[in-house]
């Protein structure tokens, strides 16, 4: 069903796999892309499961596309081929209600009409005009329920184009390495850098400048073009271009699920170097992380003394450009994880990246360090005091300052001096939360200056939400007789030192509360 509008044609099908691969061919099935040659991509299998999940009902074809990204990889590389190859793509767009060519026809005339919308608009795949790594930039909407327990943050507002109207999806850009202009580990940053250009206003390169970027001072193997991939200090190179810093942990220095949850819980895309364990000789691969899942139970296993809300996380949803958008990556242990779609591939995690505005200074490890010191204190200085403080399980994340102020704004239960104190009070741009919850509504909030000098103590401070927390704390610091003998039956040679540094905090913000 073709609907054709002067310069433009579209094309409406019912969404099948048969359809869908029929719209990847775009009118070059012949020795450089064949029916055959699409069947056998892991992508057609994923994309058409992944869309089935979103209940597609829907494609249109929009043929004589001009993608920017492509455009600009096309006129560094493509052009100066012998062969001809052509600038424009076809881009797919995908709907959940059933769509007539009759109605899209009317649809292109101006008329609106109710099955196509942003409530049935799932995103749009753009197929460039290339033999074998034709997927360019896709925008899909993730798993069709995300819930408090599977969760996108890195998902942004994308408004796509179509015919004069505008459709918003919420996604993060990916597309398939095609090994010329970009590597996995390109396009990995290229995904990334969709998102922090959005929290950090900054530009987003094309694949082909992350590339030149990245290999601006050298040191690379071999030819910048066709890309061979890049190495972990390549990569901090392309985000320092970008005004970027970065977090980079390797050498198994870091726990897989406390690191990555205490950044992408922000909405910060995090980088996976992987390893295939089935060909642990093979090149190194490259994912970005936007979303993860956590079980429902409250977490048991500890990290050092403290439980944490990241340990429930069991699995990551990433952008894996030999598979496709949100893949689900199973954690089986603290380096190793399990992509079970299209087929199932094990990976070690070699490295951990995480692109990060400068002035978030405050490292993760840092922030821990002096939970772990106070959370010592509420455990010990409440059993020796006899106070009921439960077990605390703590959710440990970067967060915005103003974002904090809004989440107590609409909290009536929170304790109405804690919420009057954080309405009242200023906050840097960039902070370190973490939430400490308990049974019978225990609860407290501590807040670290993310933008102060790492040395010495970060400007940080208390808000206890409940009050049992409130007393618990006015209690311990107003009795520092039990610090002693708890210090001499535990040999806790930190916990006198911790004390020292959070004396006036708990002073100050347990009377104030």
């Amino acid at each position: 069903m073709t609907v054709s509008d002067g310069a433009q044609v579209f094309q409406v099908s019912q969404f099948s796999r048969n359809n869908l691969r029929k719209a990847f061919l775009g009118g070059h099935d012949g020795p450089d892309r064949s029916s055959s040659l699409i069947e056998s991509k892991r992508q057609l299998t994923y994309l058409f499961t992944h869309l089935s999940s979103l209940e597609c009902k829907t494609i249109v074809a929009e043929y004589n596309y001009v993608d920017r990204d492509f455009l600009e990889d096309h006129s560094v590389y493509y052009v100066k081929c012998f062969k001809p190859y052509s600038r424009l793509c076809t881009r797919l767009h995908f709907f959940s209600s059933r769509i007539t060519r009759r109605q899209f026809a009317r649809f292109v005339s101006g008329d609106e009409f109710v099955g196509i919308g942003d409530d049935t608009f799932l995103g749009f795949v753009v197929i460039k005009p290339l033999p074998e790594a034709f997927i360019g930039r896709t925008c899909l909407a993730p798993y069709p329920k995300p819930n408090q327990l599977k969760v996108f943050p890195a998902v942004q507002n994308c408004r796509v184009h179509l015919a004069g109207r505008e459709f918003i999806v919420k996604s993060l850009l990916f597309q398939e390495q095609d090994t010329v202009l970009a590597a996995c580990a390109t396009t990995a940053i290229w995904s990334a850098l969709q998102r922090t250009g959005h929290l950090f206003r900054h530009s987003v390169p094309t694949p082909c400048e992350i590339t030149t970027m990245a290999t601006r001072s050298g040191g690379h193997r071999g030819r910048v073009f066709p890309s061979l991939g890049l190495e972990l200090g390549q990569m901090c190179e392309a985000f320092q271009a970008m005004g970027l810093d970065t977090e980079l942990r390797g050498d198994g220095k870091y726990e897989l699920k406390e690191f990555v949850y205490a950044y992408a819980a922000f909405g910060l895309p995090v980088i996976l170097g992987l390893e295939d364990k089935g060909a642990p000789l093979t090149t190194a691969h490259a994912v970005t992380v936007v979303g993860y899942s956590l079980t429902p139970k409250r977490a048991r296993q500890r990290v050092g003394s403290l439980l944490l809300r990241a340990s429930r996380m069991n699995s990551l949803y990433v952008h894996d450009d030999q598979s496709g958008p949100f893949v689900q990556a199973d954690i089986i242990n603290r380096d190793t994880i399990i992509m079970p779609k299209p087929v199932a591939d094990e990976f070690k995690v070699f490295a951990i990246l995480v692109p990060v505005y400068r002035k978030i200074r405050i490292r993760y490890e840092k922030v821990l360090s002096k939970l772990t010191g106070l959370a010592d204190i509420l455990y010990f200085g409440g059993a020796a005091l006899g106070l009921p403080i439960p077990d605390i399980e703590w959710d440990v994340r970067l967060s915005l300052g103003t974002e904090f102020q809004k989440g107590y704004r609409g909290d009536r239960e929170a304790l109405s001096q804690s919420r009057r104190r954080v309405l009242g009070e200023s906050f840097p741009r960039f902070v370190w939360l973490s939430t400490g919850s308990g049974d019978n509504n225990f609860g407290l909030d501590i807040v670290v200056d993310a933008t102060d000098i790492e040395r010495g103590f970060p400007a940080t401070r208390i808000y206890p939400r409940s009050k049992n927390c409130a007393a618990a704390l006015k209690a311990i610091a107003a009795d520092y007789s039990w610090l002693e003998a708890v210090a001499r039956t535990h040999h806790l040679s930190e916990l006198k030192a911790s004390l020292n540094r959070w004396r006036s905090l708990l002073s100050q913000d347990g009377s104030r509360a």
